[in-house]
């Protein structure tokens, strides 16, 4: 392995052993895989998990296994990133893949930029999903990009410069268990001049029904809160947007009503973590501020005014009957 590796990869891993044979044989197949270095980080698997990274690495001087105590996935990311030698970092879950040309991709985007955004692949099953973004393909400004999109594309697939990390000591919030990686990508921002937006896909994004996004976990889920309050000290240009105003209440809502509401959930199940919520100041700010923004997307405006204007109770249960009519 060259002395600076190109790209490091970042791989959480917690007892993913059942998914992680696809995720290891994508880092294979990669062509330049000797221009990246691997960092996994197994976070206190009890399954084989710990074991076939170990058999992954045996041969292998550009791939690092690190174990930890079970401590979640943002200080499995924050220990890597302590690691990592690489001029750019990537993150992936140790249950999605990435395509062949990854590097190739990442090296066509990457020249006076300080993030790349790519699209993404969403595998469900036999069935796979892109969805083109919003905007056109280009270089923008971070005011400029947050003036023209109505939400950021927060899949986990984005390409950081390792320098702007570590001279600025970012890091995962570990208090934050949903929506972290766009916290993070936030933080990750106010030093940050320029974007790269493209097509180009590598990611496979596997989704999978007990994953964090659809799993009910109200531990972790109740932490949107923190996941607003981190959102809303950033004082910025462009967090004053309307795209970023829409990207955080969205965010809270999708790991809350939104996820609770599709599943069923009944009403006195959810209201430990409802209640709270809607006594946070800064998500009635948000609440608020889409609500009455002609810029947010029509369908976050009706959310925002609904759950502002209905009572509680009634509102989700009406939502709940609703989404099992249609």
């Amino acid at each position: 392995m060259q002395n600076k590796p190109f790209l490091s990869i970042i791989i959480p891993c917690y007892n993913v052993a059942k998914y992680l044979p696809k995720t290891l044989e994508s880092l294979n197949k990669m062509n330049k895989s000797e221009e990246a270095e691997f960092l996994f980080v197994d976070d206190g698997s009890t399954d084989n998990t710990l074991m076939l990274l170990e058999e992954f690495a045996a041969d292998k001087n550009n791939v690092k296994v690190i174990s930890q105590k079970n401590k979640g996935v943002s200080a499995a990311r924050n220990n890597a990133i302590s690691h990592v030698t690489g001029q750019w970092l990537t993150l992936l879950d140790g249950d999605d893949y990435l395509e062949q040309d990854t590097i190739d991709i990442i090296k066509k985007h990457c020249q006076d930029v300080d993030l790349i955004i790519p699209n993404t692949i969403y595998d469900n099953g036999d069935s796979s999903t892109e969805i083109p973004h919003a905007i056109q393909e280009g270089i923008y400004t971070i005011n400029d990009f947050y003036s023209k999109i109505h939400i950021f594309p927060t899949a986990p697939k984005n390409i950081y410069r390792a320098d702007i990390i570590k001279e600025h000591n970012i890091v995962f919030n570990e208090d934050i268990k949903v929506g972290e990686v766009y916290c993070f990508t936030v933080d990750y921002l106010q030093y940050c001049s320029k974007i790269s937006l493209t097509n180009d896909r590598f990611y496979h994004y596997v989704l999978r029904g007990d994953s964090a996004t659809h799993a009910i976990n109200p531990a972790a889920d109740i932490t949107a809160i923190e996941t607003i309050k981190h959102l809303c000290s950033v004082k910025t240009e462009w967090s004053q947007t309307s795209a970023y105003n829409t990207t955080a209440l969205k965010m809270a809502l999708s790991f809350t009503y939104n996820k609770y509401v599709k599943a069923g959930i009944k009403y006195k199940e959810i209201k430990q973590i409802l209640e709270p919520l809607l006594m946070c100041s800064d998500f009635r700010t948000l609440l608020h501020q889409v609500a009455h923004d002609q810029g947010s997307p029509k369908q976050e405006q009706f959310l925002a005014k609904y759950i502002s204007l209905m009572p509680i109770s009634l509102g989700y249960n009406l939502l709940s009957i609703i989404k099992k009519v249609v």
